[in-house]
């Protein structure tokens, strides 16, 4: 599994790659204590905005800041090759929702 440590400084940007046919799972730390907030991911195409797919997003330490995204493999083999947007969100225990993440993911075989 690999990890994405998080800067929330301005334009926080990332490149996810994954294989299609293959599970994929990342941890993101965001080192700061989330505790009750939830949150969201998506993969969605480039060029309509509409949405490919739903990222799993576990809560994995929210306490110490950190979130797994996932995709099985049957979610990736499903994903035509090429590259996508996909966004994480939060929604804070205020009711807040923020894109915190964002970037390009590909899918390759």
């Amino acid at each position: 599994m690999a990890t994405t440590t998080v800067d929330l400084g301005p334009g926080a940007l990332s490149f996810i790659r994954a294989t299609a046919g293959q599970p994929f799972s990342n941890l993101v730390d965001f080192s700061i204590s989330l505790t009750g907030y939830t949150f969201s991911a998506e993969i969605v195409s480039a060029i309509t905005g509409a949405q490919v797919v739903a990222i799993t997003v576990t809560n994995t330490n929210l306490s110490a800041g950190q979130v797994t995204l996932s995709l099985t493999g049957a979610q990736t083999s499903a994903i035509a090759r090429g590259s996508y947007l996909w966004r994480l969100r939060w929604t804070s225990p205020a009711g807040e929702v923020r894109t915190v993440l964002e970037g390009i993911f590909e899918v390759g075989s």
